[in-house]
């Protein structure tokens, strides 16, 4: 892979996914506080509670605690809602964190049409 002068590289990790399903635990976890706080930005009435922490924390380890993966998906709340987008990832979505390409779903962009 060929850089253009100047131009840096910075390897992130991905953000750390919740140990437990509970509301404190999710928002210490970076996956999920991201997405609070995306999908807020896009829909001021979303607010992180227990009876939905679990899918919020289902969305973001399919999506592998990816930022721009989550993102992606949060912006698509007020849409589908989080039931709606946590059902078009589906059970078997992951992200592979190299090519962000959904495994064993079709090879690349599937991600991005599975939230869109």
């Amino acid at each position: 892979m060929s850089y253009s002068a100047g131009e840096q590289v910075f390897r992130l990790d991905a953000l750390a996914l919740p140990a437990e399903e509970t509301v404190d635990a999710a928002r210490r976890a970076g996956a999920v506080a991201l997405f609070e706080a995306r999908a807020r930005a896009a829909d001021p009435r979303f607010a992180l509670a227990a009876d939905n922490v679990a899918a919020a924390s289902d969305i973001c380890r399919r999506l592998d605690g990816i930022p721009l993966a989550i993102e992606l998906a949060a912006a698509r709340v007020p849409l589908l809602g989080i039931e709606g987008l946590l059902r078009r990832l589906g059970p078997g979505s992951r992200v592979d964190s190299v090519g962000l390409v959904a495994r064993g779903t079709g090879g690349p962009g599937r991600c991005a049409r599975a939230v869109g």
